[in-house]
Formats: structure tokens, sequence, C-alpha cells
């Protein structure tokens, strides 16, 4: 246990996600939304992947 009574997370991006206030949620949404712009074949990874992010808003 750490000094503040904390359990200190097993997963060392998750505690570095919770940093940032909305992390868990805004990290992987940024970057997402990066990927989708700079690399949008990256996200043809299968045939039900495809159908739902290619042609989709």
């Amino acid at each position: 246990m750490s000094p503040l009574g904390t359990v200190k997370s097993t997963v060392p991006m998750y505690a570095t996600m919770n940093r940032v206030p909305g992390g868990a949620m805004l990290i992987p949404l940024i970057l997402g939304s990066i990927i989708g712009t700079f690399a949008p074949e990256a996200l043809g990874i299968g045939s039900f992947t495809t159908a739902l992010f290619k042609e989709s808003a």
C-alpha cells in the first residue's frame, strides 16, 4: 500500500491515464482519432471492424 492509503495499480498505463481528469475515456478517444486521421487503413483489420468503421462518420 502506498502512504496515502490507495492501492497501487498493477497496470502502469492505467495509473498514468488516471492522472488526467477523465483520462480513462479521453486518452483512448484522442489516440483513436489520431490513428483514424493519419492511418485510416489501420482500422481495416477484419471484415466486422472494417464494416463498422470504414464508411461511418
